[in-house]
């Protein structure tokens, strides 16, 4: 339900409404996003249900293949989370920056290597764990930064109905994050 605006947020300058209808009196223009935000919606909700549904084939690798539970840490989990299992071994690419190539291949390892081959790839991570099961996980391990401390990977899995890796960021220096849409983050469908 939509709750009322503070009386000091109206005709404050700031469009806090998608239709512009807090700043009456204030002069500003706002743009009506309404419409297009309603659009967003939509296409996520779809894109979450499509992903639900194409989930199963990642539950069916993973009944087929159950050491796949192992190599991704989530054996003896609860069974929500096993369908991640499917993306064992299966390697991604970042979108390239202006001077890396990343290449994720999940609960193994994590290379960063330079566009122009003037040196070897630095490793990321090369052991995982999860931060929080079926959310959040860390490739830790990699190679040692000038500073000493060891490079690692954060890895957030969201619900996609396709699957494709973030750019990756470095938050703080050698600690770096992404995340990972994918149908195998997904609520199952229920049909």
């Amino acid at each position: 339900s939509d709750s009322p605006l503070p009386p000091s947020r109206l005709d404050d300058g700031v469009c806090d409404c998608c239709d512009g209808s807090d700043e009456t009196k204030s002069g500003t223009t706002c743009t009506n996003a309404c419409a297009r935000l309603q659009a967003a919606a939509e296409d996520a909700a779809r894109a979450q249900q499509e992903g639900g549904r194409l989930r199963q084939k990642y539950d069916d690798l993973v009944r087929i293949r159950p050491q796949l539970l192992r190599d991704s840490g989530l054996e003896g989990q609860p069974t929500h989370t096993h369908a991640l299992a499917g993306l064992a071994g299966k390697c991604f690419s970042a979108p390239e920056d202006s001077e890396y190539v990343y290449d994720v291949c999940l609960y193994t390892r994590a290379t960063q290597r330079p566009k122009k081959k003037t040196s070897q790839s630095i490793r990321l991570g090369v052991r995982w764990e999860w931060i929080e099961v079926g959310a959040h996980g860390r490739l830790s391990g990699g190679d040692r930064c000038p500073a000493g401390q060891l490079r690692s990977l954060d890895i957030s899995f969201v619900c996609s109905d396709r699957e494709w890796l973030s750019q990756l960021r470095e938050p703080s220096t050698c600690a770096y994050t992404t995340v990972l849409s994918t149908p195998a983050a997904c609520s199952p469908s229920i049909s």
